[in-house]
């Protein structure tokens, strides 16, 4: 992040942070800046985020035998193994 900003010309007395959530990266960096303008923290900043889900197939990341079985037993936890593509479709519903 660091050399991002400095890359960008910000000076090197700015501040700058990572936040990788691997999805909505980008809305959680613009969440914290608008939260910490709101606090008083700061008085501007600028929040942005880079992805590439294309780029992974989150469905076979995970090898199902090694996940406890109480996962299987839980649907709320159970639906967390949904691909991103799918949860975003059902977000967006």
């Amino acid at each position: 992040m660091r050399l991002g900003a400095l890359l960008a010309g910000l000076p090197e007395t700015t501040s700058a942070m990572s936040v990788n959530r691997l999805c909505s990266s980008g809305l959680e960096a613009t969440s914290v800046v608008i939260s910490k303008i709101l606090s008083g923290v700061i008085d501007i900043g600028v929040g942005g985020g880079v992805e590439n889900m294309s780029l992974y197939d989150m469905s076979t990341m995970i090898d199902p035998s090694m996940l406890s079985d109480s996962i299987f037993d839980h649907e709320q936890a159970r639906n967390c193994l949904l691909g991103m593509g799918l949860t975003s479709e059902n977000v967006a519903e």
